[in-house]
């Protein structure tokens, strides 16, 4: 599917969210992360799926190959398996909103540099814990 295919089916918006776990060759990466990239609306999250997995190296280097080419997305954080990227523009709000909302739940948290963005490696809660009460 190409970028224009899949903004379309949003009517022009494009997503506030995309898992990405498809191939886990670096071409399969490199080609996944470029449409969604086209395709992200604001404030919007992609999480890839794999990411430090030892049984699928190519997700990491297929990773690191697309920012190395694209500064359009940029990783804010990482844990249990996924890495969370945003419009790069965002970067710096969805990190502090992981600082508020996710690292008091979390029982490990280490800021890294990833690709030469701040990020933060976690262990993340359990999404009951984030939830408001009564919902």
């Amino acid at each position: 599917m190409r970028s224009d295919e899949l903004l379309g089916l949003s009517g022009g918006q494009g997503f506030r969210l995309f898992s990405v776990d498809g191939g886990h060759q670096v071409v399969n990466v490199v080609h996944d992360l470029g449409i969604v990239a086209d395709c992200l609306a604001m404030n919007g999250v992609v999480v890839l799926d794999d990411f430090f997995n030892p049984d699928w190296p190519g997700v990491n280097e297929g990773l690191f190959d697309f920012l190395a080419r694209s500064r359009s997305l940029a990783p804010f954080c990482y844990g249990d398996n996924k890495l969370f990227l945003c419009g790069a523009a965002e970067q710096t709000d969805w990190l502090e909103w992981v600082r508020a909302q996710v690292v008091p739940h979390s029982k490990h948290v280490k800021p890294v540099l990833l690709s030469g963005y701040p990020v933060l490696h976690l262990d993340p809660p359990s999404p009951v814990l984030l939830l408001p009460k009564g919902a």
